[in-house]
């Protein structure tokens, strides 16, 4: 799981869950969060979800060029 400060403040983070090896994400926030810490969490418990078999729901197109 990658967390990357990717805008500008009040909410400039999110997180996304990544393949090891392969650079495009496999899931990515619908949300931007106001801190590192708080899109970590956010990104956990995804990352959970997901190890449970279960899928995260997949991002928008719209949410792919954010």
């Amino acid at each position: 799981m990658k967390v990357q400060r990717l805008a500008r403040p009040p909410a400039p983070w999110l997180w996304s869950i990544h393949v090891e090896g392969q650079p495009k994400h496999l899931y990515i926030a619908k949300n931007r969060y106001s801190s590192a810490q708080e899109a970590w969490e956010a990104g956990r418990k995804a990352l959970i979800v997901l190890e449970r078999g279960r899928r995260p729901p997949r991002p928008t197109a719209a949410q792919h060029s954010k």
